[in-house]
Formats: C-alpha cells, sequence, structure tokens
C-alpha cells in the first residue's frame, strides 16, 4: 500500500520497510529505479540508533588507522590536506555519541565529510545493509560492480563540490539519518549541459537552485536519485546520511579490471626495486627486457595451461564469485579494509558461519577456493569440503574438531586451524565466547 502527495516527489509506502513487498513498490515507484523519490518514514528508531553507533565505529577506525583513502573532509568550505590531520588527531572519545563528537570537534564551524565504502570498516553495518537490500536486487537484478556505502555527514550548506554528476552507472538511495532535514536539488544531464552549457562543478546557486526539482527529506526517510542527474545537497543543520549506490559501470572498467586480473596471474611476483636499465641493443633483440622480466613472471599454476580465452572466462566467474560472497558488496578502496586478527583458538573452540553472508566455492586443479566476503581462501582438494560449507552456511555452531572431522584423516590439525583462523580474518566465520 502506498499514499502519494499531491506532486507525486514523495511517497509513503505502508508495507514493513526493506521488506520484498515494500521493495517492489519502490520499484515501481521510482519506475524501475529510472525516476527520483522521497520515500517517507522508512528507517525505524532501531535502526537510526543503531546507524549512528555504525557511524561512529567508521570514525574512530579511520581516526585510529589514518586510512588515506576514499575520504574528504570540508572545514568553511575548503577541502585541504591539513583537514584530514585535523581529522585523525580528534577521534571519537569512549561514551561520546556522533553528536557530542561533532559538536566537540567541529563546534560552529561549518564542516562535511565523505567518507567511501564504509563497509570495509563495519561489518555489522554491512551484513544490516546486505539484508535490508536483498529482495531488490536478488529480484531485480545485481549490479554490475554490486553496491558501496558511502558516508555523508555534516553542516555544510551546499555540497563543496557544487552541481555535479556521479560517475556512469552510478544510482543512489541515501538513507537519512538526521536529524537534520536536507534538501537535494536535481536537473537533467540535457538540461545542464546542453541548454546552459554549464561545466560541472559550478557553485552559482543563486542561478541554478530556482531552475532545479528540489527533493526535501528528514530523519528516517530516503530518497532515492537515478543516473542522468546533476545535483547538490544542502543542510544548514548538521545531517547524517547513509548513501547505498547501485554500480553499473561502462564496459571499459570491467574491461581494464580484467586486464588487471590477468597480468596478475602472469606477473605475480611484482618487482618495485628492479629497474629498468638502458641497453644497446638492436631494436629487434629484446633479450635485455626478457631477462629483466624473467624473474617476475610466475604464471599461476591454475591458468598456465588455459587458453586466454578461458582464462577471461575463469576471472569472470571469479568477480561474480567475490560479489555474490560479500552481501552483493565492491568498491574496494586500498588500505580501507578492517583487519580482523584471529584470538587463540584450539581444536575445541566453537565456530559457526557468519549471517548473513555465504562462502562460495570453486574445485580448480588441486586446490578448491573458498571466496569469503570476496576474499579467497585455497585449501587442497577433499571430498568433504562441499559439506563443510554447507554447514557454515546454515549459521550453525560446531566445534572446530566436529566441522573439519571428515578431513582429520588426511589432514593436520595445524592445517585447520589455519584455515579457520583465514576464514575468520576475512569474514567467513565467527567466534562463539564461552
Amino acid at each position: 500500500m502506498e499514499t502519494l502527495n499531491a506532486e507525486s516527489k514523495e511517497i509513503i509506502i505502508t508495507n514493513p520497510s526493506f521488506e520484498k513487498s515494500w521493495w517492489n513498490d519502490f520499484y515501481e515507484e521510482t519506475a524501475g529505479l529510472t525516476k527520483p523519490k522521497v520515500i517517507k518514514n522508512v528507517i525505524s528508531q532501531e535502526d537510526l540508533e543503531f546507524f549512528k553507533q555504525c557511524v561512529l565505529r567508521v570514525i574512530k577506525d579511520v581516526s585510529d588507522r589514518k586510512v588515506p583513502n576514499g575520504f574528504r573532509l570540508s572545514i568553511e568550505g575548503a577541502i585541504k590536506d591539513d583537514n584530514r590531520d585535523f581529522f585523525f588527531n580528534n577521534p571519537p572519545t569512549e561514551n561520546e555519541d556522533i553528536l557530542k563528537w561533532c559538536s566537540r570537534v567541529f563546534g560552529d564551524k561549518k564542516f562535511g565529510v565523505i567518507l567511501n565504502s564504509i563497509q570495509n570498516y563495519d561489518r555489522s553495518l554491512k551484513a544490516d545493509i546486505f539484508r535490508k537490500f536483498r529482495p531488490l536486487l536478488e529480484e531485480y537484478g545485481v549490479p554490475g560492480n554490486g553496491i558501496e556505502i558511502t558516508l555523508f555527514f555534516g553542516n555544510y550548506g551546499y555540497t563543496p563540490l557544487g552541481f555535479h554528476l556521479d560517475p556512469k552507472g552510478h544510482k543512489v538511495t541515501h538513507l537519512h539519518v538526521g536529524p537534520g532535514k536536507k534538501k537535494m536539488f536535481l536537473m537533467t544531464q540535457e538540461k545542464y549541459e546542453d541548454e546552459l552549457k554549464l561545466k560541472t562543478g559550478s557553485k552559482d546557486f543563486e542561478k541554478l537552485v530556482p531552475l532545479s526539482e528540489e527533493y526535501e527529506f528528514n530523519e528516517t526517510d530516503c530518497f532515492f536519485m537515478p543516473v542522468g542527474y546533476y545535483h547538490v545537497g544542502h543542510t544548514e543543520e548538521l545531517s547524517i546520511g547513509l548513501t547505498v549506490w547501485h554500480i553499473e559501470p561502462p564496459v571499459s572498467e570491467l574491461q581494464m579490471a580484467i586486464s588487471i586480473d590477468l597480468m596478475k596471474k602472469i606477473f605475480s611476483k611484482e618487482d618495485s626495486k628492479t629497474l629498468i636499465t638502458k641497453d644497446k641493443n638492436e631494436i629487434d633483440d629484446i633479450s635485455h627486457m626478457k631477462q629483466l622480466l624473467a624473474d617476475s613472471i610466475d604464471i599461476d599454476a591454475d591458468y598456465s595451461k588455459m587458453r586466454l580465452d578461458e582464462a577471461v572466462d575463469q576471472l569472470l566467474i571469479e568477480h561474480r564469485y567475490k560479489i555474490r560472497s560479500n552481501g552483493y558488496f565492491f568498491g574496494f578502496l586500498q588500505n580501507t579494509e578492517h583487519v580482523y586478527e584471529p584470538p587463540l583458538i584450539t581444536m575445541g573452540t566453537m565456530i559457526k558461519g557468519c549471517d548473513p553472508f555465504s562462502i562460495k566455492m570453486i574445485e580448480r586443479g588441486e586446490k578448491t577456493t573458498l571466496f569469503v566476503q570476496s576474499k579467497k581462501v585455497s585449501v587442497p582438494n577433499h571430498p568433504a569440503i562441499p559439506g563443510i560449507v554447507e554447514k557454515l552456511n546454515g549459521y550453525q555452531s560446531y566445534s572446530i574438531e566436529n566441522l573439519f572431522a571428515p578431513v582429520l584423516d588426511d589432514w593436520d590439525a595445524d592445517i585447520v586451524l589455519y584455515i579457520t583462523q583465514e576464514l575468520y580474518r576475512f569474514g567467513g566465520v565467527e567466534v562463539i565466547k564461552t
């Protein structure tokens, strides 16, 4: 069930939020994810508090590790390198909530923070967003590069980026945590570029805002924006937004990703120390360069006997297994992912699979590759592996000894414990504290 306002820019869907029927209405009202829409009263109070706690943990992790990537901070409208150090040097304190932290650190200053790929910092947030968005993706299709969460918060007035167009194929569902309201001003790409003949980043808000479509949303609301719109956000009061991006990139991005993966299979020993020194050989004599590459060419054993088209097929399969083992998340940024060090475990330690994520597996050659929240764990082939994976994907509790009992006649306990530690590190198992 749904209720529209007079302008049809807002909608209240009365089905429980994020259930399949709710997403069906969402999909219909956004014309198959092609039409902007504000959906009212989506987020529960319980979810609001959970999201605020997740945001605080993300901020603390970024500050503690001084993460250099996927991070922008504007203070009084300026994005400078010094701002990042300021952020790092003012982490949240114990028992400080997100609102108190913002007040203490920024005071009366206007500021805005953008953090990309925050699913890599907080697994509980990642799991929750997966649960919420899974019905939509399973019913209507998974984007080519999955989904990603970006955090926006601050009281920055107009977005410091000015009117801009998001990367090709990026559409977004904005979950508004508040407490302040936010406005989005949208203009079609045709109007912005062809009629007004403007370039990205314009900050002529006095001229452009009246020519734009306005969408206002408050705490607990969500806003969907499809591709093809120049836009700028506006918030005078402190507001927090979790934005879930559906990433359908140009084919060229997939081509580049597969090319890089293929090169890694061929040159699996990266050499950043040896210099390509000058040579005096004739133009057709490549012996010097071949010698330089000789020590770095170490073709992955699984790929060494494949034809090129077979290798590309396998890399495409791996691309899909990574995304589907990871709750449909992609968007990895180097050095952003939190390192989960395994605790001390023994064969009697109780473990279970990580709900709602599922381990995917491919048997190839003499080993089986387990895809664990996008990471790969290689184990020796064994007929019992599918059954072990099935148990982990059922999220029931087992001692390590009982879970791996079918392989203990063939594997040493040290191998089993090492595999379990790797599964824990990448989010394949949880250790149950007793």
